[in-house]
């Protein structure tokens, strides 16, 4: 039995770019979830967890929306300036989108890594709008993880060395594979993790490894106990992406088991 019509879209952003996308539609679908992916070169896909996850909330009942935005979409196009208003405008297009197609009685955001802190700061303009959110080892603290863990920000400003290289080239590296222009590097600087969390007011579950690399667990277990309607889940021994340690590609029995747990709680919360 099919469980649901697997469809290419293009989403488009009030800036007018335009994201790839997948939709997935079951027959008399109760809602519809939207699926943030994070960065690090992750797209729609999140590595294959966006795919299973879509699958999953086929199954019950509930239509999905996954899309590329402007993060993987830079990693290609090196014009395209990266800031946190532009990832937020592109999920505000998502969900516009999903809305339009099938006009969801309830609505739930999911989001990952460096697409988790977007997504929630949606969420906390949405109000009741918005039925549930799920957070997966998410970056909350742009502050701190762009700039604060940095060797060339010191005393709340670039080091000379970096404002000159900024100059020169236009942006500065957080990884390999985002580069900072001055909008982002602005919208960091001022960035108030905690003031974030407490505006909103959506149930929400954050799911994080406790041997994640990238995001320490102990980040999410500080922001959990200040979310009004929070709920941690410390997924023990997982790495970034809630996946078995050096499992890249996401294919690991202890891999999949996770993930399938996140996808039913998620589905559990919906239901709620």
């Amino acid at each position: 039995m099919e469980l649901a019509r697997s469809t290419d879209v293009t989403i488009r952003s009030s800036d007018g770019l335009e994201l790839p996308g997948t939709m997935c539609i079951p027959d008399a679908p109760r809602g519809a979830a939207v699926l943030v992916h994070g960065g690090a070169g992750m797209d729609r896909h999140e590595g294959g967890m966006f795919d299973r996850f879509s699958a999953a909330l086929a199954e019950a009942g509930i239509a999905s929306t996954r899309f590329d935005h402007r993060l993987f979409l830079g990693t290609k196009d090196e014009s395209l300036e990266l800031s946190l208003a532009g990832i937020e405008s592109d999920i505000r297009a998502a969900i516009r989108h999903t809305r339009a197609c099938i006009s969801p009685q309830r609505l739930q955001l999911c989001g990952s890594s460096f697409g988790g802190g977007a997504t929630a700061l949606v969420a906390s303009e949405l109000g009741e709008q918005l039925h549930s959110l799920v957070l997966v080892n998410p970056l909350l603290d742009y502050r701190a993880r762009l700039l604060e863990e940095k060797s060339f920000w010191k005393n709340g400003t670039l080091t000379t060395e970096a404002a000159r290289l900024l100059r020169q080239q236009g942006w500065l590296p957080h990884g390999d594979d985002i580069r900072m222009g001055r909008c982002l590097i602005n919208e960091a600087a001022g960035f108030d993790a905690r003031l974030l969390v407490s505006r909103v007011l959506t149930p929400t579950l954050i799911a994080h490894g406790t041997a994640d690399q990238r995001i320490p667990h102990a980040a999410s277990q500080e922001l959990a106990a200040l979310l009004p309607r929070g709920e941690l889940w410390s997924v023990e021994g997982a790495d970034h992406g809630i996946v078995e340690k050096d499992d890249a590609n996401s294919t690991h029995r202890r891999t999949l088991e996770w993930q399938r747990l996140l996808f039913a709680k998620a589905i559990a919360l919906f239901g709620r």
